[in-house]
């Protein structure tokens, strides 16, 4: 058993969605006379500034100009001016290389997803790290079909679930991630996402599984949201339609990573450690006890799974 660490998501983190919200794209004739002023080489990144809310038209003069006489490429030179901040230049670098979706007239790039959001922090890393160990770890067959789950801590788990799954996708890797936490989900929350169709409405025969699937916003990342509320959680879990839409996605996705409820307080996340047979346990640090992580420990055992390891979250 491997025992990790990793951050908690900021409590700013509501406060940058609802800035990066309130951009807008300006008017397409301003734009156009933006384009025309931008070498071909700045154009794409200074379009995609201006179209983040990050950089103003009028700024752009005096990008092109810094540029010129410093010989800087243009986000330097923006930075360097104090135009746009290393975060705005890093989200829209990623956006360039797709690893953001640009949603109609904003470019939403959830906070909670520090991997992206914030790639240079302590807590990327620590994610970063996380992803090296499992994959390295008999040839990555942990990460093949795995259960993330915590201890009194489902905030946190949730948290761990999402970046990790993103960091995966970050190296090529198509990865799906199932929200299966049916009585109280997160993942909508930290995606900024709202509650709709996913799991349950499949396995209830209401919808197909292309159609619950949450629109794209990073590139070999998709994600299956919970779905309307079960009033079975139980029962939708241990049925054949759930084991039977798990083991179909294995042969689509390099990983696919499925987040539960707490181990202790229900069956929920038994039923679902029998079927991935890997599970990575979340525990909170000044939160979770000693003996619920010991617990957990022998359910997972008992339930025929591997721990794969242990995250402990500030």
């Amino acid at each position: 058993m491997t025992a990790f660490q990793v951050g908690h998501p900021r409590h700013g983190a509501n406060e940058a969605s609802d800035r990066s919200r309130s951009h807008t794209v300006p008017p397409a004739d301003m734009r156009s006379q933006a384009e025309s002023a931008i070498p071909q080489r700045s154009r794409a990144l200074g379009d995609t500034l201006v179209r983040m809310g990050c950089l103003k038209l009028e700024d752009i003069p005096k990008v092109l100009e810094h540029s010129a006489r410093t010989g800087k490429k243009f986000g330097m030179s923006a930075l360097a001016l104090g135009l746009i901040s290393k975060k705005d230049l890093t989200a829209a670098l990623s956006i360039q290389q797709g690893l953001f979706h640009a949603d109609g007239d904003r470019v939403r790039v959830p906070p909670a997803l520090v991997t992206l959001h914030s790639p240079h922090t302590e807590e990327a890393e620590q994610f970063r790290g996380l992803r090296t160990r499992l994959l390295t770890r008999s040839d990555g067959a942990a990460l093949r079909l795995l259960s993330v789950s915590g201890t009194g801590a489902e905030t946190t788990s949730s948290f761990v679930a999402l970046n990790l799954a993103v960091s995966v996708a970050q190296l090529g890797r198509k990865v799906l991630l199932i929200d299966a936490n049916l009585r109280l989900s997160h993942l909508n929350q930290l995606l900024g996402l709202r509650h709709g169709v996913g799991l349950t409405d499949i396995i209830n025969g209401d919808r197909e599984f292309a159609e619950c699937l949450a629109p794209p916003i990073v590139r070999n990342f998709t994600y299956l949201p919970a779905g309307q509320p079960a009033f079975n959680p139980q029962e939708v879990l241990c049925s054949e339609q759930f084991a039977k839409l798990v083991m179909a996605q294995i042969d689509k996705y390099d990983s696919v990573i499925v987040n539960t409820g707490d181990g202790l307080d229900t069956a929920d996340a038994q039923l679902v450690w029998a079927l991935t047979k890997s599970v990575l346990l979340v525990a909170r640090r000044d939160k979770s006890r000693m003996p619920d992580i010991r617990e957990a420990t022998k359910l997972i055992s008992e339930s025929r799974a591997n721990l794969v390891g242990t995250v402990m979250t500030r």
